[in-house]
């Protein structure tokens, strides 16, 4: 069966989907077909939208838009017509950028009335306040992403303020094995299920929503392989099920150790679950709140006194660590977790820790 505007790739084994909307084409690969249909399916509501507001935006519109404040033009656009082919995330970020730092200084103001002027200005003060090089770079692209709907000339051409020298970010810190160990028997008096989630977290590197998406029907219990596809997001008031993860490398197929599948095979006999339930399900049978799981994480780990920077992302930075240390290739690091690329393993996610450089000294 053919789907408009989907082709399957035998060689690659993947769906590749291809939309064309005012010149600009999307493409995107899948290795399932659902997430095709579903991204395919967004991008023609997307196009449909951009032809409907097409004939909404006369130049009757546009003088209305000029002659509006800035503070009802641009929550006008930003909720009735950005919201809608955006990610509830990116709404969210740009829904506090534009209260937060675009409101303050241009909210009283008429929209053809800002200049480069005002706008350098506000960038130079972001900028003196200490706000990071890249804040201020997502303050002014929201602007620009305005202007440029209604077809006004931006006054967006500014130029950033110098990068000031600051200390480096605390680094988010990893388990060792003794505190892991610690960590889990701490939570498994508790609560068995958050004790296979955490476990599964630790074992195969995965996102937190990418688990809290797993269905029953997600695990072969044949190969030991857990199937990660769909994933679970906080968007900016609700929790939404996504039918695809961040990334097309992100759709894999991960092992499982004998122990943990042994565990999931018991349960999923014991209670006899649907192959569409979740594994980590609340008690409407829904997926489980992503902050209600980081929540009961931190809470173990203040229970345990770890003196550490500490967070639920840990665990993935604390399976690259110790892949590493195992002496795994990171093609296969890189494979196992779902990552676009080898650089974001070695920068962001490999830790060398005092033990490590100990070993090789000398």
């Amino acid at each position: 069966m053919k789907h408009k505007n989907i082709l399957y790739r035998a060689c690659r084994d993947h769906y590749f989907v291809k939309v064309s909307i005012d010149g600009t084409t999307y493409t995107r690969a899948f290795k399932t077909l659902k997430p095709a249909i579903a991204y395919r399916n967004a991008l023609f509501a997307k196009r449909n939208r951009k032809r409907i507001t097409r004939h909404e935006r006369p130049s009757q519109v546009i003088k209305r838009i000029n002659a509006a404040t800035f503070k009802e033009a641009i929550t006008t656009w930003h909720e009735t017509v950005r919201q809608q082919y955006i990610e509830p995330g990116t709404y969210g970020r740009e829904k506090a950028i534009i209260k937060n730092h675009l409101l303050p200084y241009f909210g009283a103001m008429k929209v053809n009335d800002i200049s480069s002027y005002h706008v350098q200005t506000m960038a130079t003060e972001l900028g003196d306040r200490g706000y990071a090089h890249r804040t201020v770079q997502d303050v002014v692209t929201v602007l620009r992403l305005f202007y440029r709907y209604y077809d006004i000339p931006s006054p967006c051409s500014v130029q950033y303020p110098r990068r000031h020298i600051q200390t480096a970010a605390r680094r988010r810190d990893i388990f060792s094995p003794e505190e892991k160990t610690r960590f889990l028997s701490s939570v498994r008096k508790e609560d068995i299920r958050y004790y296979l989630l955490f476990r599964m977290l630790f074992e195969t590197g995965c996102r937190r929503g990418e688990l809290l998406g797993a269905r029953w029907s997600s695990v072969n219990f044949d190969t030991g392989f857990l199937h990660i596809e769909e994933t679970v997001v906080r968007g900016v008031t609700n929790v939404y099920l996504k039918p695809y993860p961040k990334t097309v490398k992100s759709i894999r197929n991960v092992p499982l150790e004998p122990k943990t599948l042994y565990i999931l095979k018991r349960i999923y006999a014991r209670y006899r679950f649907r192959p569409d339930q979740f594994i980590f399900h609340n008690s409407r049978d829904r997926y489980m709140d992503p902050a209600s799981v980081s929540i009961f994480f931190q809470k173990h780990v203040k229970q345990c006194g770890f003196r550490k920077n500490l967070s639920l992302h840990s665990t993935r930075h604390t399976f690259v660590s110790d892949k590493i240390r195992a002496n795994v290739p990171l093609i296969v690091i890189q494979k196992l977790g779902g990552w676009t690329n080898l650089t974001m393993i070695s920068q962001t996610y490999a830790h060398v820790t005092e033990a490590d450089l100990r070993k090789y000294i000398g």
